[in-house]
């Protein structure tokens, strides 16, 4: 199966700042991902006034889940 996280400035979940681009997640974004790393690939595109789309910046990252709190130690 395919994931797919879309954010946007629009709504707020990516804001830029200079050549900073931030992007936020929430929980439920990830709730349903499973219990082992996974390496995913991400992309920025931007959208031009004319409504052509480019891809600036790509590459991939490695998520893992929280075992801290997923799992904790039994008392």
């Amino acid at each position: 199966a395919i994931t797919v996280i879309q954010k946007d400035t629009v709504e707020g979940s990516v804001q830029t700042d200079a050549n900073i681009i931030t992007v936020f997640l929430l929980p439920a974004d990830t709730e349903d991902f499973p219990d082992a790393a996974q390496r995913m690939l991400w992309d920025i595109q931007i959208v031009s006034p004319a409504g052509d789309v480019y891809t600036v910046d790509q590459g991939d990252i490695l998520i893992t889940p929280d075992i801290t709190r997923s799992h904790p130690l039994p008392p």
